[in-house]
């Protein structure tokens, strides 16, 4: 078992109920969303 999951087990057990961590990902203050090309229009249906 891993060190991390030990520590984890042992704050569980002594009732700590959050813990931070990298579950979505490592903490940045980059924007990549900002540097995405904006999606292209899809055009549908018949013109009058």
């Amino acid at each position: 078992m891993s060190p991390e999951l030990v520590e984890a087990a042992i704050l569980r057990r002594e009732g700590v109920g959050f813990l931070q961590g990298y579950y979505y990902g490592k903490p940045t203050l980059e924007k990549p969303w900002l540097a995405m090309p904006a999606p292209k229009k899809l055009i549908t249906g018949t013109a009058d």
